[in-house]
């Protein structure tokens, strides 16, 4: 891990913004944006991509719904073009301190992708961070038990490789994390150096072989 990875600030957002296109599945965003901006103090504004201006009244009433409010509300934005991605990152350029919040079916166009087309879009082509809920955070099973509120959880994971660039993620993770009010776990941890930056740029929680290596049960109960 490089010695020179330095602790990010944490993120500040006044405004979160979800795309929309008036199906079930974009509108299950909502939740997951609501609960961010609780936490950051911001605004939850929505957009969608109109391919003419005969749908304008019928997408801002589907807007209304999905947000609760009526269609005259200025934090429903209709934007009309061809170029879904484009158009998003236009409006969420325009927002006060922004951050997009979508949701996407986990399928793409190469089989075995974890983000559909327009969200990988967004994404690629954006400027502004994006937070992505998959399926099981926007329509969770009712009778599943596991199942837990947006932004439920008490920890966040970085998913890191080894290489430089990945770990370049590190501090921005951590600083989430710090913002959100949830742990960082870092595991993997084998020397001090790398527990000593992990622990600079805010990861509070290290395991690896640093501190044990896998034993049985009544040797660990021992260990503890």
């Amino acid at each position: 891990m490089n010695s020179s990875t330095q602790r990010a600030p944490d993120p500040v957002y006044g405004t979160i913004l979800v795309p929309l296109d008036g199906s079930h599945l974009t509108d299950g965003a909502i939740p997951t944006a609501r609960a961010l901006a609780a936490r950051f103090g911001a605004t939850v504004h929505t957009v969608t991509v109109a391919a003419s201006d005969l749908e304008l009244h019928r997408i801002r009433g589907e807007a209304a719904r999905a947000l609760g409010t009526d269609p005259d509300d200025p934090r429903i934005h209709v934007e009309v073009d061809t170029d879904v991605a484009g158009a998003v990152q236009r409006r969420a350029s325009d927002l006060d301190s922004c951050l997009v919040c979508l949701s996407t079916h986990g399928r793409g166009r190469v089989a075995g992708t974890l983000i559909g087309s327009t969200a990988r879009d967004i994404i690629e082509r954006g400027r502004q961070p994006v937070v992505v809920a998959g399926p099981f955070v926007v329509h969770p099973d009712p009778e599943d038990e596991t199942a837990i509120p947006p932004l439920g959880v008490d920890h966040l994971v970085a998913c890191v490789d080894g290489t430089p660039a990945s770990e370049r993620g590190l501090p921005v993770a951590a600083a989430w994390a710090h913002a959100l009010g949830m742990n960082t776990v870092a595991e993997g941890v084998e020397t001090a150096d790398a527990a000593d930056i992990l622990g600079q740029i805010g990861v509070t929680c290290l395991q690896g072989y640093l501190f044990a290596r896998p034993m049985p049960l009544e040797q660990l109960e021992i260990w503890l």
